[in-house]
């Protein structure tokens, strides 16, 4: 890490691991939909997400960048799709619409987990459980069933409590100076990999 420069992806982490396993014990009927969960989406999921993105960009982090604000966005249409239909402003949207959403969600978390994995064992993942959780939220729009509503729920929860995990290393690993949260090292590519043609 460059000390000399400000890390917000804490917080980014923060807004995307207390939003999402928030929303996956809701998938699970353990929370109700309410105030809550509308106002963690929209705001600290949604609104603080794509924030830490623009600040990311601006110090030159393009990955970072591109994940926060992408997520970010993401919640937003998240708080979208399930307030408009409650509001009258929009119907709702089906099931085989909803599914090819988290399916395009799902391919493009599966390709930023090629990107991951140069970062570290963590970010590994906390990408590919997400890319997980999209597909499986893609299979129960097309074949609803209550095992793969639960499944998905607990791969989300999982998901949430890596990135929970991974943004409290940051804060104490730089605050203390040394790791005392391991994150695991970064996949490299071969050098094979990284010859140009």
């Amino acid at each position: 890490m460059d000390m000399n420069r400000i890390d917000y992806s804490p917080l980014g982490l923060f807004g995307f691991s207390i939003t999402c396993i928030l929303v996956n014990l809701h998938s699970l009927g353990l929370l109700p939909l309410n105030a809550l969960l509308i106002s963690m989406a929209l705001i600290f999921g949604g609104a603080t997400q794509l924030c830490v993105g623009l600040l990311e960009y601006k110090q030159g982090r393009s990955f970072s960048g591109i994940t926060f604000c992408a997520y970010g966005l993401y919640w937003l249409s998240f708080v979208g799709i399930a307030l408009f239909p409650m509001l009258g402003i929009s119907p709702s949207a089906p099931s085989e619409v909803i599914g090819f959403y988290f399916l395009l969600w799902g391919i493009f978390t599966a390709m930023m987990t090629l990107v991951a994995r140069r970062l570290s064992t963590i970010d590994f993942v906390i990408f590919s459980s997400l890319a997980l959780l999209y597909f499986l939220l893609t299979l129960q729009q097309f074949f609803p069933h209550p095992w793969l509503n639960i499944f998905a729920s607990l791969i989300g929860i999982g998901c949430g409590i890596s990135a929970f995990y991974l943004a409290l290393a940051k804060i104490l690993n730089h605050e203390l100076g040394y790791a005392l949260l391991p994150i695991g090292h970064a996949i490299p590519y071969s050098a094979q990999q990284l010859k140009p043609e």
